[in-house]
């Protein structure tokens, strides 16, 4: 069957049926099979602890269930009884079992019937619609393959998704057509921490705890050394003395303009790259001390930092109505996506526009839907209606961090 959208979930639904016997004197072959209609109440994924239905209807991508069927068989007997699936919408079924249990992919909304067969006989088909919520949507991701990091590196070079490094030299392509990682070549024969980077010209660009900046050539999957950054990155960040898996500072990677920016962490400098020339030129400082939860993103030729934003036409910092901190409630690096900032706020979806910070949840939260992730370290990237969180990391308390291999992701 067609596959609309790439990105979903193993939902498995609980499907209650009723078989009843109406045979004569026990004949298989006079056995009439029925079904009573699928409702609401039938379609769950668990319970309250009252026996009643946790959550119903509607499939939430990237969310998995359990599945069971209660039935009677009557004098029918399990022999021979199998079950037909019929769906209006787009869907793929995994497995199914002749008791009724079914495991399926749903892509769109729909209406999902089911029908006993066996014996010669069948039930009436029993429907229910399925509502497939897609839009405006956090769901869970594909588990990022290698070990959880702090502060990794997203790109988006040339409409694909990139992410790796952070404390580990890995590097992996998110495949959109079935949402899988692909392990990439990554940086051989160095050992080294890379926490922030950024793409131009169709290029990735990543500086390294050993002082080079290393060039990504998706076409021929290589990297390649083109270069020193201008001052000891490792003294700069203090690499020394902070373990790279507990480095809470954000450290700014992002390009805006033609050129790649890079610097702050837990200093206030910031230098600007240019990829023609392949030299960096150091900006104006951050105003203040860099705090270690200053959330930064590129918007309109500016650069946010946590209470501030760097004009790049004037090399100025102006102080901001809204500070971009996760002591402020703010959670992640965001992101902008068709001309408007996206980030989550206490969990919730957050929009920015330059001026207005607005907060919202699409609709009511359905249970089992993953919350807009909060307090991630890291960047994220925007791929046509979607924004993509790679290993996200967790603040657990005022200074102590536990990353993850979680991936969120932001479907308009």
């Amino acid at each position: 069957m067609k596959i609309l959208y790439t990105l979903s979930a193993l939902l498995l639904l609980t499907i209650l049926f009723t078989l009843q016997s109406c045979s004569i004197g026990g004949e298989d072959d006079d056995c009439e099979l029925t079904a009573s209609p699928i409702t609401n109440e039938s379609l769950t994924t668990g319970y309250d602890g009252n026996g009643k239905s946790q959550w119903v209807q509607t499939a939430v991508y990237k969310t998995t269930k359990a599945t069971e069927l209660y039935y009677s068989l009557g004098s029918c007997g399990p022999n021979g009884i199998g079950v037909n699936w019929e769906y209006t919408g787009d869907f793929e079924i995994v497995s199914q079992g002749n008791t009724g249990n079914l495991s399926a992919l749903f892509y769109t909304s729909g209406t999902l019937c089911a029908q006993f067969v066996g014996n010669g006989k069948a039930t009436a088909k029993a429907c229910q619609q399925i509502k497939v919520v897609s839009d405006n949507t956090w769901s869970l991701g594909p588990e990022f393959p290698a070990d959880p990091s702090v502060n990794t590196i997203t790109l988006n070079i040339n409409n694909t998704i990139y992410s790796g490094f952070g404390n580990t030299n890995v590097w992996y392509k998110l495949d959109t057509l079935d949402f899988s990682w692909q392990e990439q070549v990554n940086i051989q024969n160095a050992s080294f921490t890379a926490f922030s980077g950024f793409s131009l010209n169709g290029k990735g660009y990543i500086v390294g705890s050993n002082s080079l900046v290393y060039e990504y050539d998706p076409t021929a999957d290589s990297w390649t050394s083109i270069g020193e950054f201008p001052v000891n990155v490792t003294e700069y960040l203090l690499l020394n003395s902070i373990e790279p898996d507990r480095y809470f500072h954000t450290i700014l990677g992002t390009a805006v303009g033609g050129k790649g920016y890079f610097g702050l962490g837990n200093q206030n400098r910031i230098w600007e790259f240019d990829p023609n020339t392949k030299t960096w030129t150091e900006k104006s400082s951050y105003p203040e001390t860099h705090e270690d939860s200053n959330y930064i993103f590129p918007y309109k030729n500016r650069i946010y930092v946590g209470q501030h934003y760097y004009d790049i036409a004037t090399d100025a910092w102006v102080k901001n109505n809204y500070d971009f901190n996760v002591e402020n409630g703010f959670g992640i690096n965001p992101v902008e996506l068709d001309g408007v900032i996206y980030g989550s706020y206490n969990t919730k979806t957050m929009t920015y526009d330059g001026t207005t910070v607005e907060v919202y949840e699409p609709r009511p939260h359905e249970p089992y839907e993953p919350f807009a992730p909060h307090t991630s370290m890291g960047y994220g990237a925007a791929l046509g209606n979607l924004i993509i969180y790679p290993r996200e990391s967790y603040h657990l308390g005022a200074y102590t961090n536990s990353p993850s291999s979680n991936v969120k992701i932001y479907r308009k």
